[in-house]
């Protein structure tokens, strides 16, 4: 763990530090005070510049659409302490649902994943005339971005997770895999309204707390896209297959907000290419993960490109 000034980073005498896991780009901590305050320190990589800022945008939407989201206590990018940017964010009392899922009864993955249907209903319910990064303009929040198009607005974001390939073991891939999600983009050809999503819905991102929802945290590239986005997530929380069918039953019988028409064969289209993601943040991966995991890492990747290159939505 790096040794950070948390007592400064938080303005007070510090009992204890805890890492969370999963961090790779933006890593967290719980830090306990001596008076009994919690707070989340979370600290800013260098992959995400305007981070401070979008999570503040985010985070006002996300309160505005009556989501139980963690205040952020304080925004620092003076590097006076650090020289990184960081953020203090009031602590959310549980733990992450892929701390607990294992322990989870079916019962209460039904009752989680029913409350998760009926948060990202009110999330997706915000729609938007763009895809694309949202702003705060006049108190109002609107997309910037010129994306009239979700295919063009995923072809532009595919673009920009291959374009971090360089200098990895995957750069002679990066040709292929533009050509495949040029032709493979397609099944995007139907009109697809820009919802609010948070893009980033992951068993870590979600905590659990007395075996309910207490809270959704990680907003910094929340967007305007495509619901389906969010929702093929759903399907990758369990491993174990009764589990898996508990929790998309239970989101579904409450998520009540309009899914494009070939929204499954979406949902198919991002779990095959969810391996992306390794390329995209592949620079972290290196830094952070040991010998064993980076090799055995390379090789998923390195397989699951093929299964892509082999696969066809047109």
């Amino acid at each position: 763990m790096p040794d950070y000034p948390f007592d400064e980073m938080v303005e007070k005498d510090v009992s204890s530090v805890e890492e969370f896991s999963g961090g790779i780009n933006n890593p967290r901590y719980k830090v306990t005070c001596e008076d009994g305050k919690v707070f989340t320190v979370q600290i800013v990589g260098d992959k995400f510049p305007d981070k401070i800022e979008r999570e503040k945008i985010n985070v006002k939407i996300m309160k505005d659409r009556g989501l139980s989201v963690p205040d952020i206590v304080k925004a620092d990018r003076s590097h006076e302490i650090i020289e990184k940017d960081y953020l203090v964010k009031e602590y959310l009392q549980g733990k992450t649902l892929s701390q607990v899922k294992k322990e989870l009864t079916e019962s209460e993955v039904r009752k989680i994943y029913q409350r998760l249907g009926d948060l990202y209903t009110k999330m997706h319910s915000m729609t938007f005339e763009r895809f694309g990064k949202i702003v705060e303009i006049g108190g109002k929040f609107k997309v910037e971005t010129s994306f009239d198009s979700y295919r063009d607005f995923f072809l532009d974001l595919s673009s920009s997770w291959l374009d971090r390939g360089v200098n990895t073991p995957f750069e002679d891939k990066v040709p292929e895999l533009e050509e495949w999600l040029e032709k493979n983009s397609h099944i995007f050809k139907d009109y697809i309204e820009p919802r609010l999503v948070h893009s980033d819905f992951s068993s870590r991102n979600i905590i659990i707390h007395n075996s309910g929802v207490e809270g959704i945290i990680d907003f910094d590239i929340a967007r305007a896209g495509n619901n389906v986005f969010d929702i093929y997530r759903v399907y990758r929380h369990f491993k174990e297959e009764k589990k898996s069918e508990v929790a998309v039953n239970g989101f579904f019988e409450t998520y009540s907000t309009d899914l494009p028409q070939n929204y499954k064969k979406q949902i198919k289209f991002y779990r095959t290419i969810n391996p992306l993601s390794y390329i995209d943040c592949w620079k972290q991966i290196e830094d952070s993960y040991s010998e064993k995991e980076l090799e055995e890492t390379e090789s998923f990747v390195h397989e699951s490109i093929q299964k892509i290159l082999e696969s066809s939505f047109l």
